[in-house]
């Protein structure tokens, strides 16, 4: 500040006194105000690199600790043992199973091949034949203990991945964000098989019992899939007109016909053909009583009783020809002879 002052008198010098007495207090006042400044700006500064270090500082310890947890996590171990093992179980496991099936498929094939015949008719080789192949089948069987074993090695390992990472995440404070799928990842996801459902809402055996017993109330995410086969049975509903084809009905239209059938009937078949063959002659006197009395109420067929006794006598006697000749009559001539009493007396 002296330096400053004296180099700033040596200036002036040269200048009018009055005016240098003038501007030497605003001067002086201008540089204090200047040096004011400069340390307010230093401990500006400095406190602003203060805080920026603590800040980094912080950021630092964020990190060193999120190392420290990545660290517990033991990711080399993961990524150099705990995965590589795990997926050389899996391709054991494919391995296994595939040789398995095939050993099965085999033998179960050479037991169908196998006849009595190929062993010389001998049933005891035939035996010892099944059993070796039934053997063999056993012993492939015997992979599902080791595919179990390794199994449980693959889950404990992608257990011990989730719970690190889960870990982790709660320590860092990551919250999940929410990533729409592309279409590529979603037709992936939809052509992705899906084998039955592990502990979840699985239907039994009792729901299904109940889909085909009619209890399709209780399931209301598949009533529209039994519509269909409730209906399916209707179109065989269609076996009640063939129910109706041989209709009683065409039964009774013969019933009429022995109302047809009259009594008098045999008075045109009586002449020739019944007369020869009065053979039971007790018969005549019981079946003449009974037309008798009726010819009297009827003037017209007085004459025509007469002879009627006669067939009626051998009315058990009559041939077929008398019998269709029954259906030859006209209608009017069914109609002047036909009474309950002559129809009784015909199959009396």
């Amino acid at each position: 500040m002296a330096q400053a002052s004296h180099k700033a008198e040596t200036d002036m010098d040269g200048f009018d006194p009055a005016l240098v007495q003038e501007l030497e207090p605003k001067l002086i006042n201008l540089m204090q105000q200047s040096e004011a400044l400069v340390a307010l700006m230093r401990g500006f500064f400095q406190q602003l690199d203060k805080r920026r270090s603590d800040e980094f500082r912080i950021i630092a310890g964020y990190i060193a600790k999120a190392k420290e947890e990545i660290r517990e996590l033991r990711p080399h171990d993961l990524s150099n043992d705990r995965i590589p093992t795990a997926g050389a179980e899996l391709e054991a496991i494919t391995r296994d199973t595939e040789n398995a099936t095939h050993t099965i498929m085999n033998c179960a094939e050479a037991m169908m091949g196998f006849s009595v015949k190929d062993f010389g008719d001998d049933p005891k080789a035939y035996k010892a034949a099944v059993d070796d192949q039934v053997m063999m089948i056993f012993e492939a069987c015997s992979f599902q203990d080791i595919t179990g074993q390794r199994v449980s090695k693959v889950v404990n390992v992608l257990k011990q991945i989730e719970d690190r990472v889960t870990r982790l995440a709660d320590k860092l404070g990551i919250e999940d964000k929410s990533v729409e799928l592309t279409d590529r990842e979603k037709r992936d996801r939809d052509l992705l098989l899906n084998g039955p459902a592990i502990g979840g809402p699985e239907t039994g055996q009792d729901s299904i019992d109940a889909l085909f017993a009619g209890g399709f109330d209780s399931f209301d995410a598949i009533e529209a899939a039994p519509a269909p086969v409730v209906e399916a049975p209707a179109p065989v509903a269609p076996p009640e007109p063939v129910a109706k084809a041989p209709e009683p009905e065409p039964a009774p239209k013969p019933e009429p016909k022995p109302e047809i059938k009259v009594a008098p009937a045999p008075a045109p078949v009586a002449p020739a053909q019944v007369a020869p063959k009065p053979a039971p002659a007790p018969q005549p006197a019981p079946v003449a009583k009974a037309p008798e009395p009726k010819p009297a109420p009827q003037p017209a067929p007085a004459p025509k009783p007469a002879p009627a006794p006669a067939p009626v006598a051998a009315a058990e006697s009559n041939s077929q020809d008398d019998i269709d000749s029954l259906f030859d009559m006209s209608p009017e001539d069914l109609n002047k002879t036909n009474s309950q009493d002559d129809i009784d007396a015909l199959f009396d």
